[in-house]
Formats: structure tokens, sequence, C-alpha cells
């Protein structure tokens, strides 16, 4: 897996007065979408080779959620927008 920087650029923005966002832009369509933090994380742990599931668990520091099911849908989106492929 990993992520089609032809197509996307990715960006992180820390809001100080709310939430902290991804932005993905796609430069073919100019289509923007805003996503929560998470998907930065999940995108990041793919850039650096890394298991997402215990850079998930140290980012957020809990084992009490189960974290592969928000993996999955988190590939899941990323898969169908085109931002990430299988290689």
């Amino acid at each position: 897996m990993h992520i089609n920087n032809k197509v996307w650029f990715i960006r992180f923005e820390p809001n100080f007065q709310g939430d902290k966002k991804t932005i993905l832009y796609n430069k073919s369509s100019g289509e923007l979408y805003e996503v929560s933090e998470i998907y930065f994380h999940f995108l990041e742990s793919i850039r650096n080779k890394k298991s997402c599931q215990d850079a998930l668990k140290q980012r957020y520091n809990t084992e009490n959620i189960d974290i592969e099911k928000i993996i999955q849908q988190i590939k899941g989106n990323l898969l169908n927008l085109g931002v990430i492929l299988n290689d």
C-alpha cells in the first residue's frame, strides 16, 4: 500500500480554535476533502512504513477501543477516493 502522491496533496492543518484537520486535495479534479486528524496519522504510518495500529495506540494512548475497525474504515475510505493504492 502506498500514497498516490501524483494525484493527491495531503496537508495537516492544526486549527487552534477547534479540531485539527487533514486536508486532502485532488490535483487533477480540484476536489478538496477535510477529514479528521486520525487520517493524517494513518497516512503518516504508511509513509514511514510503521504499524498503523501501534502508531495510533501510542498517539492516542489507548488500548480500550477497537483500533482495527477504525483502521479498516479509514483504509476503505482512502482506497475508494484513490488517495492510497494497493501494491
